[in-house]
């Protein structure tokens, strides 16, 4: 989809808030009527729509706001979610690993914690220890025997999916923009210099966003048929 070549920038955000309602209400209403997906995977499905949600909501703000970095960190992250989205819909092994990566993140978030306060009280080291045996300890009860922060890299996920070569380039883009490089603070004062830039960007984050939320509805649909196009056609015309 190419945007406001099709809608105003008002008018995108509510097609995306429409059809965002209306995949969630197809996944929750047919995993309560049929219950073919764990609840872990329709609470996947539904936070990644959340933070579609969110994050468009986020690209408009800051594009009425002429915030080329803002722009530049939102489509990257964006860019990184349309990964994790299509790598979890691809297979059920890929969305329990990446469901089994969020306690190998808040373990390394942990182990980071603890290296940042190394300087700290006991009972503060203490706490943080007993933190790290719960998640081991949850850990193996998911079937994971070794516990570590070796979460999938989105470049690697980028490259099984065979989109490396999307990802790479954009995401340096991106990067270039969303930290204070020397050409991000020489043209901070002009907003006329990144002009182009910022409409890229949100061009780019669009499209980014609708793709994504595609990947998520065909999944939905596959599991539950009965939410899809045809089947409505069909019910209509035997009413």
């Amino acid at each position: 989809m190419s945007g406001d070549e099709l809608f105003s920038r008002e008018e995108l955000m509510g097609v995306f808030t429409s059809r965002t309602k209306e995949v969630g209400d197809a996944l929750r209403e047919g995993n309560k009527a049929h219950k073919r997906l764990e609840d872990w995977q329709e609470m996947q499905l539904a936070h990644f729509m959340g933070i579609l949600a969110i994050s468009i909501r986020d690209l408009h703000r800051a594009s009425d706001e002429n915030m080329v970095s803002t722009l530049a960190w939102i489509v990257r992250n964006l860019l990184e979610l349309s990964i994790w989205i299509e790598f979890c819909v691809r297979s059920d092994g890929n969305a329990k690993r990446f469901e089994d990566d969020g306690i190998r993140d808040l373990y390394g978030w942990t182990k980071a914690v603890i290296e940042m306060e190394k300087a700290g009280s006991a009972a503060e080291h203490k706490k943080l220890a007993d933190k790290m045996k719960e998640l081991e300890e949850l850990a193996k009860q998911r079937g994971l025997p070794v516990l570590d922060d070796g979460y999938k890299k989105v470049r690697d996920a980028a490259k099984d999916l065979g989109r490396e070569e999307e990802f790479g380039p954009l995401y340096k883009l991106c990067s270039k923009f969303a930290h204070p490089t020397a050409w991000v603070v020489r043209t901070a004062s002009s907003v006329e210099a990144d002009a182009d830039i910022r409409e890229m960007f949100f061009r780019d984050g669009i499209e980014l966003a609708f793709a994504s939320l595609s990947q998520i509805r065909h999944r939905v649909l596959l599991s539950f048929p009965e939410f899809g196009p045809q089947t409505k056609k069909k019910e209509k015309e035997e009413e």
